[in-house]
């Protein structure tokens, strides 16, 4: 993906791990572009996964949170509501789904 090459709200930012097989699956069917942050060691991702996604998806192990989610592409901020992840998306003016179950 180049840097600002996506349209306005036309993709997912994905903090952390929660629920990955369903996560992932839905985030796979949307077809939406990804940011996934996830440590690669902390889980692994459903068979055939990274392939399947190689083209729209990035999965790093961090990204500058506040300039990520401050881009006009992002559409949706999946996040465990720590207190940073709150107050730079609220800052951001990115949507958020928020949950507390990491």
């Amino acid at each position: 993906m180049a840097r600002g090459s996506r349209r306005q709200v036309s993709c997912v930012y994905i903090f952390r791990k929660c629920w990955i097989e369903e996560v992932a699956l839905g985030v796979e069917a949307s077809m939406k572009a990804f940011i996934w942050v996830a440590k690669r060691r902390s889980f692994e991702f459903p068979r055939g996964f990274l392939e399947r996604t190689r083209e729209r998806g990035k999965i790093v192990e961090w990204a500058p949170q506040v300039q990520v989610l401050g881009h006009r592409a992002v559409g949706l901020f999946i996040t465990h509501c720590g207190w940073n992840s709150t107050g730079e998306f609220v800052y951001g003016g990115a949507y958020a789904l928020l949950t507390h179950l990491w």
